[in-house]
């Protein structure tokens, strides 16, 4: 490595005073493995969590699967949520009119 231009305040701009230098702790001393672990284990992390969000946003929805529910009197506001939660979720999904092909005649 090169040799610095001049002394450390020539260099950086930062205060060098015995508050920077000394710790504001009991003087207990920075344990170099433990702080190098967890700078890798939040890395680690960080990037599961990225990865976890990734593949969630190239999956496809799971389509709605309506199930078997009895619905007891008086549960039919319930029932009714679900249905239109269903086609919030499939707007395409609502009955079309049926046309008849039979021609009724008077």
């Amino acid at each position: 490595m090169p040799q610095p231009a001049g002394t450390i305040t020539d260099v950086h701009d930062a205060d060098i005073t015995a508050e920077t230098i000394i710790p504001p702790w009991y003087g207990e001393r920075l344990d170099l493995d433990h702080a190098i672990y967890v700078c890798l284990a939040n890395a680690k992390n960080q990037q599961e969590q990225q990865d976890r969000r990734d593949r969630r946003d190239q999956q496809e929805p799971e389509p709605f699967r309506p199930c078997m529910q009895a619905m007891e009197p008086g549960d039919w506001a319930a029932g009714i949520k679900r249905i239109a939660q269903y086609y919030d979720q499939h707007p395409d999904a609502w009955p079309q009119p049926q046309t008849s092909s039979h021609q009724v005649s008077a």
